[in-house]
């Protein structure tokens, strides 16, 4: 409840980037309110933890992925019945091993600035 009031007066003061912990669910109905999902193989992701992190174990990393893809599913599933990777949640949904994170940003920036102008998707 708290980090909804939280998430609620920042989007109520300004434009934000509410990354998880739900904010999807939590500002629906907000106002040039723009849903992102980015996702990316598994394989893919443990490369991309190995390197950012300096993992050596491919086994560590896995776990890692494994289990903060558990505690997102239990949450949002808690928190909304849904599931917190079903593109239909969303506006966008990019798969980031196909698409560099520039041009993610590019196209997540041209939704929310078309968003803003005319008001509606």
């Amino acid at each position: 409840d708290a980090e909804a009031k939280i998430m609620r007066e920042i989007a109520d003061r300004s434009d934000a980037v509410i990354v998880g912990r739900g904010g999807y669910h939590v500002l629906a109905g907000h106002p040039g309110l723009v849903k992102v999902f980015l996702h990316a193989p598994v394989d893919f992701r443990l490369e991309r933890l190995r390197t950012v992190r300096s993992l050596a174990d491919p086994d560590q990393a896995r776990a890692e992925i494994e289990a903060s893809d558990r505690e997102k599913e239990k949450f949002m599933c808690e928190m909304t019945g849904l599931s917190w990777a079903d593109a239909r949640n969303y506006h966008l949904s990019l798969d980031t091993s196909m698409i560099d994170f520039q041009t993610a940003e590019k196209m997540i920036v041209q939704l929310a600035v078309r968003v803003q102008n005319s008001g509606t998707l």
